[in-house]
């Protein structure tokens, strides 16, 4: 299986999203997809603790904000075997969960929202978001690919109403256009005109010119791509990761694409406590 950027996803996250599909509309068993949701949630490095009952949230996520704020949402997880759950929505229980465990936000996940009036009453200003089994199984995706931090994801439970697919493009546009940057710029860096002609070494100019010819849109003018590319450069050439050399504002790769994906894999693997 693979995402639009042909990624191929892990076996844990294919598992993860075909038990989200069948929990959601196994309706005789609830707490199945209580479960699942948790589990997910915990994926996207939350705190996530299943609690259920008539009188409280299913799931409860803890988000981290910074080293020492954190904030709470709850998660309402509707089973639907008919697949649509809108008018099983109330709005009074979930403004109830939320002032029992001091949480900001609400998101109900199910197997699908429809257009109903109720849903965009129900979501409006209310600190609800709906988000359908599919939509959640994208937000897996693209974690995947680009993770981004739970204080990050923080802005995703400030939407109201339903999440559609602009929604997550706008959460995950920074880190995957730096991930784009990174990838244009060690293609340029390695490129066959930079070894013969330029002796291995470019400047910000000639980079920018080698990735554009290679692919890369320009997105919001040179002046913006040149920033983009220095950052990244930065990053790269930092001791601790050290696969680009700076001699007289002019820039060559010093390890390759392996020995860069193994020093990131070795920080990624590293357990720090604090």
């Amino acid at each position: 299986v693979q995402s639009g950027m042909e990624r191929k996803f892990s076996p844990e996250l294919l598992d993860m999203e075909t038990e989200l599909r069948i929990a959601a509309t196994d309706s005789s068993h609830p707490k199945r997809f209580e479960i699942a949701c948790m589990r997910a949630f915990a994926m996207l490095g939350f705190e996530s603790e299943q609690i259920g009952g008539p009188a409280d949230t299913d799931v409860l996520l803890t988000g981290q904000i910074g080293t020492s704020d954190t904030y709470a949402v709850c998660v309402d997880a509707k089973t639907s075997a008919s697949g649509s759950v809108d008018s099983n929505i109330k709005f009074v229980p979930l403004k109830n969960h939320r002032d029992k465990h001091g949480a900001k936000y609400s998101v109900v996940i199910g197997a699908r929202f429809g257009k109903s009036t109720q849903e965009g009453d129900y979501a409006e200003g209310n600190a609800v978001v709906f988000m359908g089994v599919d939509m959640l199984c994208k937000l897996l995706e693209k974690h995947e690919a680009t993770p981004l931090s739970t204080g990050e994801y923080r802005r995703l439970f400030e939407m109201s109403g339903k999440v559609e697919d602009d929604d997550l493009e706008s959460l995950f546009a920074a880190s995957e256009r730096k991930q784009r940057i990174l990838k244009y710029l060690l293609r340029a860096l390695s490129s066959p005109i930079v070894i013969n002609q330029y002796g291995g070494f470019c400047n910000i100019d000639e980079i920018k010119i080698l990735m554009i010819q290679s692919g890369l849109s320009a997105a919001n003018g040179g002046s913006k791509l040149e920033d983009e590319i220095t950052d990244v450069i930065s990053f790269l050439s930092h001791p601790m990761i050290n696969v680009i050399e700076e001699n007289r504002e002019r820039y060559r790769l010093t390890g390759s694409l392996r020995d860069l994906t193994m020093k990131l894999s070795c920080y990624t693997d590293a357990r720090i406590e604090l």
